[in-house]
């Protein structure tokens, strides 16, 4: 007899760590296949084809290494059997990013973030909507970081893994706002005095101007900021 998995899901088709515990394999033709989970004999069976091919998935199953024993029994009273063991993950990982977000003037920042331990080592990809803009390998405290270059304006940003079964999670999303360009600042005299209105000779240094609304305007004077703003 023979006995594999149907889908070796994940990062590895060889490593018998799966999401999909489904079976199958060859044998005695027409013949009832009894299975053991783990030593207990199901009351399940499944029965092979004209051309041999047997398939059963088991129900019920806990995350965590199993052994499947198939075994047939032919007319003469022998038995043969295969056994198959692999490790069942259908959790997909928790998954977060930990930077804040938030409005910035650099389009160069480092995003970070964490999975869960026991999935150290897999790649994290970190997404401006549906646009991949970097990645980052999983430490083994759980941690990841990237540095990446965002676009002007808001940047929605979401991370995303996937575990060595091939379970994908995606983080919730954080915002930043990016804007490199400065506020416009006006400024004139309030009354430039004298024999000429516009010839910024004055007995008055009173300035006004305009800026960004509701924002605190720093004053240089000489080259030198004072305190006063």
């Amino acid at each position: 007899m023979t006995e594999a998995l149907v889908a070796d899901t994940g990062t590895s088709a060889s490593d018998h760590v799966t999401a999909n515990p489904a079976l199958s394999g060859t044998g005695l033709a027409n013949t009832v296949v009894h299975l053991t989970i783990d030593g207990v004999l199901s009351t399940t069976t499944a029965t092979t084809d004209a051309q041999g091919a047997w398939s059963f998935t088991p129900s019920g199953l806990a995350d965590g290494l199993h052994t499947i024993v198939a075994s047939q029994t032919d007319s003469f009273g022998n038995t043969g059997s295969a056994s198959l063991s692999f490790s069942l993950d259908t959790t997909a990982p928790a998954v977060a990013i930990t930077s804040v977000g938030g409005p910035v003037n650099q389009a160069s920042q480092t995003i970070t973030g964490t999975v869960g331990v026991a999935d150290a080592g897999a790649t994290v990809t970190i997404l401006d909507g549906t646009t991949t803009i970097g990645t980052a390998i999983v430490q083994g405290n759980g941690s990841w970081s990237s540095t990446v270059t965002l676009n002007n304006g808001p940047n929605s940003l979401t991370a995303r893994v996937s575990d060595a079964a091939g379970n994908t999670a995606t983080s919730g999303a954080v915002v930043y706002t990016l804007s490199t360009t400065g506020p416009t600042v006006t400024e004139a005299l309030v009354v430039d005095t004298g024999t000429s209105v516009t010839d910024h000779v004055t007995a008055n240094p009173a300035v006004s101007g305009t800026g960004l609304a509701n924002t605190v305007v720093h004053f240089t004077i000489d080259g030198s900021p004072i305190a006063a703003t």
